[in-house]
């Protein structure tokens, strides 16, 4: 999970970054304490942006997309998870 929290913070910050960029009113003069609060900041509601994406979104739909369950199991659909060496294994 912490892999798709990472891509996902990833794609957001700039979003966020911009956002925050675009909002303000008046020219900002950066010391080196106010880049590191806002880089803090702008990380902080990444992540949280992130959990809220994939909490909403992305798990949703991995979920009707290949119906897999909260514990990893596949669902009752018949379908089952093949992994790539258990497809060497059964072409051998």
């Amino acid at each position: 999970m912490l892999a798709r929290l990472s891509y996902s913070t990833y794609l957001v910050f700039a979003i966020v970054a911009a956002q925050f960029i675009s909002s303000m009113q008046d020219p900002l003069y950066l010391t080196y304490n106010e880049m590191f609060w806002q880089m803090i900041y702008e990380i902080l509601v990444s992540f949280m942006v992130a959990v809220l994406i994939y909490m909403f979104i992305e798990r949703p739909a991995a979920n009707l997309i290949f119906g897999i369950k909260r514990d990893g199991s596949s669902a009752k659909r018949g379908t089952t998870m093949v992994l790539p060496s258990e497809l060497n294994q059964m072409s051998q």
